[in-house]
């Protein structure tokens, strides 16, 4: 079961949950709100850029400006 990061529009809460194609409509772990926003984990991204194969040291290689991509 994959684990989305959320933001909360109402009280700016970010939090995780395990959820399903399917599940039920998220609400705010904090305050109940339903203006929910999914945001990229830092995780996700990492993943991310290892697949593209681009680790600059510098961390400014999303472009490819470094020469290591």
């Amino acid at each position: 079961m994959p684990i989305f990061n959320y933001r909360c529009s109402d009280c700016d809460n970010e939090f995780e949950i395990l959820s399903r194609p399917g599940d039920s409509e998220v609400e705010c772990s904090n305050c109940g709100g339903k203006n929910i926003k999914k945001i990229f984990s830092s995780f996700d991204f990492n993943m991310k850029e290892s697949a593209a194969g681009g680790n600059c040291p510098s961390g400014g290689c999303q472009n490819g400006s470094c020469g290591l991509n």
